[in-house]
C-alpha cells in the first residue's frame, strides 16, 4: 500500500469523517477498518492482515527544551471507550515489551507472534500525527507566563498545548473528583463565610494558592490552634472545598518525603494538613521550611548526579489544639523568629461561638458546623478550577495592579494597628495581604458572592489575632520581662497621662502617656522595671511584638509630635496587660 489510506471491508460499517481526521498521519502500509488495525502484508489474494484493536496516535510531545519526545495513544478497548496513555520514544526502542504490556493493560487486542509485535511497535513509530504538544511534569501553572493551568487529573485550563505527563493527584483516581456546580457552592458554602473572619480568611487563603506564583510571592500559610470541637476543622473542610473533596484533607502525621510528593501534587492550590500534635516537633521544622519555600531535597539521579529537585508553590492550612511554637518546644527546639511566619498561627477557638462569630441563623455553633459539613459534602472542586479561568482571563490586569494593592494594603494595616518596621511583621502582613487580594479577586470573579472588603477585612482581623498571640513565642527570659511589664503597668495605670481630643496636653504622666492601645514608658521607668536587663527586655518584648520599636537600631520610640522635644519612650502594646486586674502600686520610681 503505497499511500496511508483509510478503507471499509466488504460489508462493514463505514468509518465516520471524524476518526478520518482523527487518524491522520497513518503511515503507510496499515489500514484501518472497523475490526482494527491491519498490515498490507504485499499478499494481494489474501489481503491486509489483522494486527490490533482499533487505536489512534493523537498528538507527539516534547519538553519545554525539546527533549522527552513521546507520543499520545488513545486505545478503543473491548467495550468501546476510549482510554489514554502517554509512551515514551526511547521506550519504544528500548522497552518495547514493556509498551506492549501498558497498551495490553488498556484493553489493546494484538496479534501474537514475533513479526506482529515488531510491526506494532513500528506502527506507533511511524505515526506521524500533526499536532506536536508541549510535556509538563508540574502541576499548577505550566509555566511563567501563567496562560495554561494543569490541573491535577492533567486536565489543562487556558490556553497553549500542554501535555501532563506526570503522577496525578490521589483525587483524580476518585470517582467524583468534583461535585456540584460554582452556583450550588456559593449559594450553600461561601455565603456562610460572611461575618466570620477565620472562614473567611481560610477560603481566602485557598483562593490565594494561584495568586503565589502569579505574582512571584512566597508560599507559606495559616496554622488554626484552638480546643478541640472549635471548628476549626469544620473551617479547614471549607477551604478544601474550593479545589477538591475535604474528606481528604491530609495529616501532619506523615515523612518528610511524603509530603514532598503531597506539595509538589498541590502545587499553586492548597494543600491542607491537619492535627499538627502527630508530627515530632524536632520534624515539624524542618518540614515547615521545605513546605514554606518550596523545595524538596536534592537527590541523585541514575546517573549519580544530582537530579533536579521538586519544586512547588503552595498555600497551607493547617490546624491543630497546639501552635507551632509549643511543638518546637516539646524537642527543646531553639524558637527562631522565621519559624513563626512560615504558618501564621492564628487563635482559632476565641469568637463568640468558637471559631464563629456569626452563624446565620442555626441554633448553635455545632448546628451551624454541621450544616457546613453538609454542604462541603456535596460541593467541593469547583470554585478553585474557575477562579483559575478568571485570572487567565485578566492575568494581564492582575499582574499589572497586584503589586501595587498588595502594598497599599500593608501601607494600611500598618497605620491601623501601629505596626513597626521589624521584618518578621512585614512579612506576615504581606502574606495576609495576598490572602486578602484572592479573596477579593475570588468575590469580582463572581465565584463567593462576598461584599467588596469581605476578604480584606477578614485579614486584617487575622493580622490582629496574630500580633495579639505573638506573646506565645517569648524565652523564658521575654516572659519575665513581660511579667515585670505587666505588673508595673497595672500598678501605676493612673500615672499615664492621655492626649486630650486635639491631640495636646501639658506635661506627661509621671511614668509616661496612654495612647490608644499603647502604653509609651519613659526611660527612667524602663530602667526602673527591668535594671540591668533592661535593653534585653525590650529585644525579647520586640522579638514578641510586644514592643514597638523607634527607627532603625533604637529600642525607644520618639514621641508623637505634639509632645515638646519628643523624648524616646518605650512603647508597649496594651494587650502585654491582657484581662489581668490592677495590683498594688508600685513605689519604686
Amino acid at each position: 500500500m503505497k499511500n496511508c489510506q483509510i478503507v471499509s471491508a466488504p460489508g462493514a460499517e463505514p468509518i465516520s469523517v471524524a476518526d478520518r481526521l482523527k487518524l491522520g498521519g497513518l503511515p503507510p502500509n496499515f489500514t484501518c477498518l472497523p475490526g482494527g488495525i491491519y498490515q498490507d502484508d504485499a499478499d494481494e489474494e489474501t489481503g491486509p492482515s489483522w494486527l490490533c484493536s482499533r487505536f489512534t496516535v493523537v498528538a507527539r510531545f516534547r519538553d519545554s527544551s525539546g527533549r522527552g519526545w513521546g507520543r499520545i495513544l488513545e486505545v478503543e478497548d473491548p467495550d468501546g471507550m476510549p482510554q489514554r496513555i502517554s509512551l515514551l520514544d526511547k521506550d519504544l526502542e528500548t522497552r518495547p515489551g514493556a509498551v506492549r504490556g501498558d497498551l495490553a493493560s488498556l484493553g489493546l487486542q494484538m496479534q501474537s507472534g514475533p513479526k506482529s509485535r515488531e510491526a506494532l511497535i513500528r506502527l506507533i513509530r511511524e505515526w506521524k500525527p500533526t499536532r506536536i504538544m508541549t510535556s509538563t511534569d508540574k502541576i499548577g501553572w505550566a509555566d511563567e507566563s501563567c496562560a495554561a493551568f494543569v490541573q491535577s487529573d492533567g486536565h489543562v485550563l487556558g490556553m497553549g498545548d500542554f501535555h501532563f505527563n506526570g503522577p496525578k493527584l490521589d483525587n483524580a483516581k476518585e470517582e467524583n473528583p468534583l461535585r456540584g456546580s460554582v452556583e450550588d457552592w456559593r449559594g450553600s458554602v461561601a455565603s456562610l463565610c460572611v461575618g466570620n473572619p477565620l472562614l473567611a480568611v481560610s477560603v481566602s487563603l485557598a483562593f490565594a494558592g494561584p495568586l503565589l506564583e502569579f505574582l512571584n510571592e512566597e508560599g507559606g500559610g495559616i496554622h488554626l490552634r484552638g480546643a478541640s470541637s472549635c471548628g476549626k476543622t469544620t473551617i479547614q473542610r471549607v477551604a478544601t472545598s474550593v479545589w477538591r473533596n475535604p474528606s481528604r484533607v491530609g495529616s501532619w502525621r506523615t515523612t518528610s518525603n511524603a509530603l514532598e510528593v503531597t506539595a509538589k501534587a498541590a502545587n499553586s492550590t492548597l494543600l491542607s494538613l491537619d492535627e499538627i500534635a502527630e508530627i515530632s516537633g524536632r520534624h515539624l521544622d524542618e518540614v515547615t521550611y521545605m513546605l514554606a519555600n518550596g523545595v524538596g531535597k536534592v537527590r541523585a539521579n541514575a546517573q549519580g548526579s544530582a537530579a533536579q529537585p521538586a519544586a512547588w508553590r503552595v498555600a497551607i492550612l493547617s490546624t491543630g489544639e497546639i501552635s507551632v511554637s509549643d511543638k518546637l518546644a516539646e524537642a527543646g527546639a531553639k524558637i527562631m523568629a522565621g519559624q513563626n511566619i512560615r504558618l501564621i498561627d492564628l487563635e482559632a477557638d476565641s469568637s463568640r461561638f468558637g471559631a464563629f462569630d456569626l452563624l446565620h441563623g442555626f441554633a448553635s455553633g455545632a448546628e451551624f458546623s454541621d450544616r457546613l459539613k453538609r454542604a462541603t459534602a456535596v460541593n467541593y472542586g469547583t470554585a478553585g478550577p474557575a477562579f483559575v479561568e478568571w485570572l487567565i482571563r485578566n492575568r494581564t490586569e492582575v499582574r499589572r495592579v497586584g503589586g501595587g494593592i498588595l502594598d497599599g494594603l500593608v501601607g494600611q494595616w500598618r497605620q491601623a494597628l501601629s505596626i513597626d518596621d521589624d521584618a518578621q511583621v512585614l512579612r506576615v502582613a504581606r502574606r495576609l495581604a495576598v490572602i486578602a487580594l484572592a479573596g477579593e479577586l475570588a468575590g469580582r470573579a463572581g465565584l463567593t458572592g462576598w461584599k467588596t472588603g469581605e476578604a480584606r477585612d477578614a485579614a486584617k482581623v487575622a493580622l490582629d489575632l496574630w500580633l495579639d498571640g505573638r506573646g506565645v513565642t517569648l524565652t523564658n527570659s521575654g516572659q519575665a520581662a513581660k511579667e515585670r511589664t505587666c505588673t508595673y503597668i497595672l500598678a501605676n495605670e493612673a500615672g499615664f497621662a492621655e492626649p486630650c481630643s486635639a491631640g495636646e496636653t501639658k506635661e506627661p504622666g509621671i511614668h509616661g502617656w496612654k495612647i490608644g492601645d499603647l502604653f509609651l514608658i519613659s526611660s527612667h521607668a524602663w530602667h526602673a522595671i527591668h535594671g540591668s536587663e533592661a535593653t534585653q527586655a525590650a529585644r525579647d518584648l520586640k522579638m514578641a511584638g510586644l514592643l514597638v520599636p523607634g527607627e532603625k537600631d533604637n529600642l525607644a520610640r520618639k514621641a508623637p509630635r505634639w509632645v515638646d522635644g519628643r523624648p524616646r519612650y518605650y512603647t508597649v502594646r496594651a494587650q502585654i496587660i491582657g484581662n489581668r486586674v490592677p495590683v498594688d502600686p508600685v513605689t519604686s520610681v
